[in-house]
């Protein structure tokens, strides 16, 4: 299965998870994938699987340039012992991807209701799990924004949290949302990527919002909410003297975090309250996360290895000129002595042999 719901953007690279299983013999081979701009780039990882033994591998590829079906194959040698389809679907470089770590991602994603961006082509939001996320911060570049919400941060892995970090400075942005799970759940996030440190949930007045969503209706009730000191993001939202929204910027993205749940009834069915406000969380992709590298470039890096160097022309010149020699006035000057000279039928597809594969081997 290709991480983040494989969703992929066209000419960077995504993740594929593959787990496997043996009940045969050993195998020494690999994972292999084709794919890249004209879909001819292979992309593979070295597999060893004892009898018996269960693994999950990850493989970095890069997508073809439509998106569709690609094939995983497991190879030991020559021999192809198993293979299974990956679905991907391929974004441009314009369009809005907008991932959401939820427990009940349904009440965030109805609540999306994002423009389409200058091209008029609407944002995707993609539903995930921590386990969508990949570990390796190149595999990130098709997810523009993220959302967070009642999902215990402690579920990322010490890979995923760095890429996770260097994602979001290098322009991606996190919105964190309060929600039923409680302030411990954002316990594994680090200091430094939080506006505020939550420490307590409060029941704040709806006009405490105001800032963030605009004049709450009429008949609006006190909300729960993540509350704490201030920290080292601009405060956007307090309660009395403790902070209950505050946005932090981290390189050139940013953190939100949002001590309330913004899927409340109230919140969530007031007129033309949620749509301005995360509108303005989750602006239009206006550059990429991750710096892109496509297939093109590997092949020009594979060219000027120096091994893969042209030979000299001196040594294909020599090459050349003893094969005249000996396939012509030797060969006939030695048959015709042995008076032999029919067996030019034999000696020249030799020679022309053996200069062959020197010709290979230089």
């Amino acid at each position: 299965r290709a991480l983040l719901q494989g969703h992929v953007r066209a000419g960077s690279w995504f993740a594929i998870a593959i787990d496997v299983a043996n009940a045969g013999p050993t195998v020494n081979g690999e994972l292999r994938i084709t794919g890249g701009a004209d879909s001819r780039t292979r992309f593979s990882t070295p597999v060893e699987l004892a009898t018996g033994s269960r693994k999950q591998y990850l493989l970095y590829a890069l997508p073809p340039s439509f998106g569709g079906n690609m094939k995983v194959q497991l190879v030991d040698g020559e021999s192809v012992l198993g293979e299974a389809p990956v679905a991907v679907a391929s974004h441009d470089q314009q369009q809005l991807v907008v991932g959401v770590v939820a427990e009940n991602p349904a009440k965030i994603v109805g609540e999306l209701d994002l423009p389409a961006n200058q091209n008029s082509v609407a944002p995707v939001i993609a539903t995930l799990t921590p386990a969508d996320l990949p570990e390796r911060i190149q595999a990130w570049a098709a997810i523009d924004r993220l959302i967070w919400q009642d999902t215990d941060a402690s579920a990322l892995k010490p890979g995923q949290l760095a890429a996770l970090r260097t994602w979001i400075a290098g322009g991606g942005k996190l919105v964190i949302v309060g929600g039923t799970a409680g302030a411990d759940s954002l316990a594994a996030f680090p200091d430094d990527l939080l506006p505020y440190r939550p420490t307590t949930q409060l029941d704040v007045d709806p006009a405490s919002l105001r800032p963030v969503i605009g004049a709450p209706p009429e008949g609006a009730t006190p909300v729960s909410a993540y509350a704490g000191d201030p920290g080292a993001g601009r405060v956007l939202a307090t309660s009395g003297d403790r902070v209950i929204a505050a946005e932090l910027t981290y390189g050139a993205g940013s953190v939100t975090l949002l001590g309330f749940d913004p899927t409340t009834s109230w919140i969530a069915e007031g007129d033309d309250l949620d749509a301005p406000m995360w509108t303005k969380l989750l602006p239009q992709r206006s550059g990429g996360t991750v710096s892109l590298s496509d297939d093109s470039q590997i092949v020009g890096a594979v060219a000027n290895l120096p091994s893969l160097a042209l030979p000299p022309i001196t040594g294909l010149l020599v090459l050349l000129l003893g094969y005249i020699i000996l396939v012509g006035p030797v060969n006939y000057l030695i048959l015709s002595r042995l008076d032999r000279r029919e067996w030019a039928w034999i000696t020249v597809p030799v020679l022309i042999g053996v200069f062959t594969i020197g010709a290979f081997g230089i």
